[in-house]
């Protein structure tokens, strides 16, 4: 199962230590990480092995709107 996380950002720095701390804090790889057309788009992709993804998934969005504050994101399940 992947989590996919989009968020907008200018800051290179910013993306990487949400992505630092997501992967520090929840025990997650990184499948995919990438900048769409516009680079401030981002999209990155986590993956989800045998946990619960509800409280995976509240535990991304307390990391990132710490980082973020008032930015836009936005946290996808895939199953």
């Amino acid at each position: 199962m992947n989590i996919t996380l989009y968020l907008v950002s200018f800051s290179d720095e910013l993306v990487s230590r949400i992505v630092a701390a997501i992967e520090r804090d929840l025990k997650l790889k990184v499948k995919n990480f990438r900048s769409a057309v516009v680079p401030e788009f981002r999209r990155i992709v986590f993956e989800v092995t045998d946990t619960d993804v509800n409280y995976v998934r509240r535990r991304i969005e307390e990391i990132v709107s710490k980082e973020l504050g008032d930015s836009w994101y936005k946290i996808e399940v895939e199953v």
